[in-house]
């Protein structure tokens, strides 16, 4: 019960820090072009997670140009499809707070490379990997529709019907990143 009112909390005094602050205006397909590093938070919902997994190997072997830094949960020992210019970070329990949100030592180390691009693969709003791609200091912040992802990303996918809506909109998110391979 405290947790999550502790996150409630956390979320409306953000809400309220950033209420009057404008959205920096930058050019969608500049800021594709130039994008050399990624940053995706894969979901901690285990069964969004396989889904994001089964996504994942579908990008591009052969692309030199992107390199991935993926944030995820360690419990889940599923391998992701890496190449050898990307990283995969694993948070384990004491990465995130009470509240949702990472811990300060964790932000930091992320936080030390220069990201683009940062996409949340959460399908369910995380206010902690939220928060991690906007600190993160990526220019073009790539969420999934949510009552708040408005806050903390500058494009939202809207997460549509259909057969597997999830794995549609992890495509559609992979499409955008031009990461997806044949």
């Amino acid at each position: 019960m405290w947790n999550k009112l502790l996150y409630w909390i956390t979320l409306r005094r953000f809400q309220w820090e950033h209420r009057q602050s404008a959205s920096d205006i930058i050019s969608f397909t500049q800021a594709l072009s130039d994008a050399k590093n990624i940053l995706i938070c894969l979901p901690w919902d285990f069964t969004e997670f396989l889904v994001a997994r089964y996504v994942l190997k579908y990008i591009s072997q052969d692309d030199q140009k992107h390199h991935i830094t993926y944030i995820v949960p360690n419990g889940f020992n599923s391998p992701i499809p890496t190449r050898p210019q990307d990283t995969v970070v694993r948070a384990n329990g004491t990465s995130r707070t009470r509240a949702g949100l990472f811990s300060e030592a964790f932000e930091r180390q992320i936080t030390r490379n220069d990201f683009h691009v940062a996409a949340d693969f959460s399908h369910t709003f995380d206010l902690g990997t939220s928060m991690l791609c906007l600190r993160s200091g990526a220019p073009l912040r790539i969420g999934l529709e949510s009552p708040y992802s408005h806050l903390f990303f500058n494009i939202e996918f809207a997460q549509e019907g259909g057969e597997f809506p999830l794995e549609n909109a992890y495509r559609g998110i992979q499409k955008t990143l031009a990461i997806e391979g044949k």
